[in-house]
């Protein structure tokens, strides 16, 4: 999704997962909040539950689901 010159990767998950949506900027820019569009939720850098590795590798009871929710 491209916002104000800026490419956004959206992943939108299913499964287990359903309902669970990232939105991923690399970029080297430093990037303030007003520049964010307004659809972006919480910063999730430095996270690890929402490493690729972690979210492939783990079976999420109910608790787990709320815990990522957070």
């Amino acid at each position: 999704v491209s916002h104000a010159g800026y490419l956004y990767e959206v992943d939108v998950f299913g499964g287990e997962l359903a309902g669970l949506i990232i939105a991923e900027l690399e970029t080297p820019d430093i990037v303030t909040d007003a520049q964010l569009p307004d659809w972006i939720g919480r910063e999730l850098t430095g996270d690890q539950r929402y490493s690729n590795a972690v979210m492939a590798l783990s079976t999420f009871t109910d608790a787990s689901k709320r815990a990522l929710a957070g």
